[in-house]
């Protein structure tokens, strides 16, 4: 599958993308730190809004007995909304490591690759 425009004829294995393939058509050797930086930032606010709201939890609105019985479907809701949240930052650290597989096929410079994606995890190629 050719990833980009015509700039380079490098090539990304299939296998080692699992994000939509019109989404990385859209990235270029001139893109794909911009990118990664960007999606970067992105996963590191997501995790420290979802640190944060962990700690939480949906208080009793009121003294009334409706309010007994309510919370802890609220509290249900907000935990599933924070698993939502966290499986979608999950998805964004997937992309960031199919573009540092771009970005290597389009062999730029390993350093600005490290500088952007950060250091290659054990047991990476």
């Amino acid at each position: 599958m050719s990833i980009g425009p015509s700039e380079t004829s490098s090539t990304v294995d299939p296998a080692l993308l699992s994000v939509d393939p019109a989404l990385l058509s859209q990235i270029s050797p001139t893109t794909v730190l911009q990118v990664g930086e960007a999606l970067n930032r992105q996963i590191d606010d997501m995790r420290s809004a979802l640190i944060g709201a962990r700690t939480r939890r949906v208080d009793r609105c009121g003294a009334d007995p409706i309010s007994d019985l309510a919370t802890p479907a609220f509290d249900r809701k907000f935990q599933q909304i924070l698993e939502t949240h966290a499986a979608h930052q999950d998805e964004l650290e997937q992309v960031v490591r199919a573009l540092r597989a771009v970005a290597e096929s389009y062999q730029l410079n390993e350093s600005d690759i490290e500088r952007t994606f950060g250091a290659k995890e054990s047991g990476e190629t």
